[in-house]
């Protein structure tokens, strides 16, 4: 069981935003160009190894931590080991910054869908 249920719930639901403002970020530009459909695939499988689920950023020197803890799935990866591990190891996860981050993004993708509705030909 995890030592803090609301803290792991949290970290899952930032994961689930996250998901969601890529997935219109991503879904947008694919209406737009073939290319970024193409270049997701690739990028996709690198993006496991970059984002935090295989390391912890304890483990990372500082300036390059710094560097990790900008991207809000790795603070969401962060929250959820809080939220299951508790206090036995060291964790980063500002909510706050997750919260402004993941809205942005929203915002940015839902930007994007909405010009995109002009190149969208219904057959």
């Amino acid at each position: 069981m995890p030592r803090d249920l609301p803290m792991f719930y949290l970290g899952y639901c930032y994961m689930i935003w996250w998901s969601v403002a890529i997935a219109l970020i991503i879904g947008a530009l694919c209406e737009r160009t073939d290319w970024v459909g193409q270049a997701w695939l690739p990028y996709s499988y690198l993006y496991t190894m970059f984002s935090g689920f295989f390391y912890l950023a304890d483990w990372l020197p500082s300036s390059l931590r710094n560097v990790a803890l900008y991207q809000p799935y790795t603070q969401s990866y962060e929250m959820i080991r809080a939220g299951v591990f508790g206090t036995t190891i060291t964790t980063y996860g500002d909510p706050a910054y997750t919260t402004f981050a993941l809205a942005i993004l929203t915002l940015f993708g839902l930007w994007l869908m909405r010009e995109v509705r002009k190149y969208v030909v219904i057959e």
